[in-house]
């Protein structure tokens, strides 16, 4: 917009100032131009500049610090995007919650740079392995939310099985660091809106973390 703008300022300045002394035959029209297109110039920069820096600030309000992923905030917005598309042009939907085992012992053991490190290993471990279009976010801890459009349940179980079970985040000794998980598809539950999902979502993952851990299921 800013730029846009200032496209539009120098067009106007062109007009009002140049096009009159062009008409006209002006020997100042040389000048002017020179003149004009200095303005133009610092006026263009000067946009691209405001344009960067609305960037930025976009991206370090959307993302995860630590991880790169899209934060809370703005995977609440996509997800309402999400659900309310998935509704309008039915089609399914899956949200998986997972959750990282045992991460207070990685911090206890470890320290919490081993743990910001086994965090970052994961994120990009699912970042990597989802389809474009699909979409990840950090929730919050160590948990983090997949969002998978035109994926139903089962679909979306066996593609972040395939993800987890091929490449492993170790821990410092070496043994894996597994994850507990539960999925809630739109077309096949009753809820009413996306926190509904991720609600159910959350209490299947709850209940494999109390029965065992390292699964993640679909109901």
């Amino acid at each position: 917009m800013a730029l846009l703008e200032t496209l539009t300022f120098t067009l106007s300045l062109l007009t009002v100032f140049a096009l009159p002394l062009w008409l006209r035959e002006d020997p100042r029209i040389l000048p002017e131009l020179i003149d004009l297109a200095l303005v133009a110039s610092v006026a263009t920069l000067a946009a691209m500049s405001q344009l960067q820096s609305m960037k930025r600030l976009f991206v370090q309000s959307s993302t995860d610090p630590l991880t790169g992923l899209f934060n809370r905030r703005a995977g609440e917005e996509l997800l309402t995007l999400l659900f309310a598309q998935a509704e309008r042009h039915p089609h399914s939907l899956s949200i998986a919650m997972l959750d990282v085992d045992n991460f207070k012992g990685v911090n206890d053991n470890w320290g919490h740079e081993t743990g910001d490190r086994v965090l970052q290993e994961i994120a990009q471990l699912l970042q990597s392995g989802v389809r474009m279009g699909d979409a990840v976010i950090r929730w919050g801890g160590e948990e983090f939310v997949v969002v998978m459009p035109y994926a139903n349940s089962g679909q979306a179980q066996a593609r972040l099985r395939v993800i987890l079970d091929g490449h492993t985040v170790q821990k410092p000794d070496g043994q894996p660091i597994g994850m507990s998980g539960g999925i809630a598809e739109l077309q096949a539950e009753s809820g009413k809106n996306w926190s509904d999902l991720v609600r159910l979502a959350d209490n299947r993952m709850y209940q494999v973390k109390i029965n065992g851990k390292g699964r993640i299921v679909t109901e």
